[in-house]
């Protein structure tokens, strides 16, 4: 279920980043201005911040197996539609439906980690799974998509999108196989392993109803606050994903081959940054007592720090 869990963040942001190769090759080919092409990548931010709540509802209603399954799957299918969009009301389109996509990601995989992992490992699982193999499958997908198939293979840009979006289904079929919702309905969990998983976890409420109504999403402040930061770091990425590739191909020349392996550069920095951020989020836990305080000062001092 880790390497599930880990797959499905490392291929979001290996799809997410193709912007960055591919960015150029849009300005060319539709006859697109710089500032065309970052209003159009910027359709993407509305739909995946408000996209937080209701899929994180729709997952509560049908599960992490399908609704994870799924939304891989649709979101592979979308990358290769760059390709074929026509130009600028085709490119709206798609990123519109990519941001609905993969707003549901890491709600999900949160409802994973407090269902599949003891309360006390849940900070360092989600280091692993939302940051490190998020961010490495942003660096790369520069590298796969630049370096590898454009440069190396000499693919049409294109045609490399049509194999990095098919490689995103073949993964979203094997996750629809293997993965399962819950402990409890996995037959290859035995009873020891379910015991070990539920150590320190507050018994569920009876009274708590099965999906989170709409209304009580809405007006929780927690919810809110993330719904605000999604938001927030979205805005962050698309400044690096609007100028990364630009500058290393357009401004500097670069050829794609080694272009791509430069714009993965701060991505592995991000990558290492969120493991040890989530063995240092679970140390103040423990040294504060407070889960509330030891993450958000993490997530505070994490996000200020790049600010200073």
């Amino acid at each position: 279920m880790f390497a599930l869990a880990c797959g499905a963040s490392w291929f979001l942001y290996l799809h997410r980043y193709t912007w960055n190769v591919i960015a150029p090759y849009l300005e060319q080919d539709y006859g697109l201005s710089k500032t065309e092409l970052g209003g159009i990548y910027s359709f993407f931010t509305p739909t995946y911040g408000l996209g937080q709540i209701p899929s994180g509802i729709l997952c509560d209603w049908i599960g992490p197996h399908f609704f994870l399954g799924l939304i891989i799957v649709l979101w592979s299918l979308l990358v290769p539609l760059y390709g074929v969009s026509g130009g600028r009301t085709g490119l709206v389109a798609v990123r519109l439906a990519f941001g609905a996509a993969q707003a549901g990601t890491y709600p999900a995989l949160s409802n994973v980690t407090a269902t599949w992992f003891p309360l006390k490992t849940r900070t360092i699982v989600q280091g692993w799974v939302a940051t490190f193999f998020g961010r490495s499958g942003g660096a790369m997908s520069s590298i796969l998509l630049g370096t590898i198939l454009i440069g190396y293979f000499e693919m049409e840009w294109q045609w490399a999108l049509v194999v990095m979006g098919a490689m995103g289904v073949v993964f979203g079929v094997v996750f629809l196989l293997l993965f399962r919702n819950s402990p409890e309905v996995d037959s290859r969990v035995n009873e020891a392993e379910r015991a070990l998983i539920a150590e320190g976890s507050p018994p569920p409420d009876p009274s708590a109803p099965p999906v989170l109504p709409l209304r009580t999403a809405v007006r929780n402040r927690s919810m809110l606050f993330f719904v605000i930061q999604q938001i927030m770091s979205a805005g962050a990425d698309a400044v690096y994903v609007l100028f990364m590739g630009d500058y290393f191909l357009n401004a500097k020349g670069f050829e794609v081959t080694k272009a791509g392996l430069l714009i993965s550069l701060p991505l592995w920095g991000g990558a290492i940054g969120g493991i040890l951020g989530g063995y240092i989020n679970a140390l103040m836990i423990q040294k504060t007592g407070s889960r509330r305080w030891g993450r958000s000062l993490g997530g505070f001092t994490g996000k200020f720090m790049p600010g200073g």
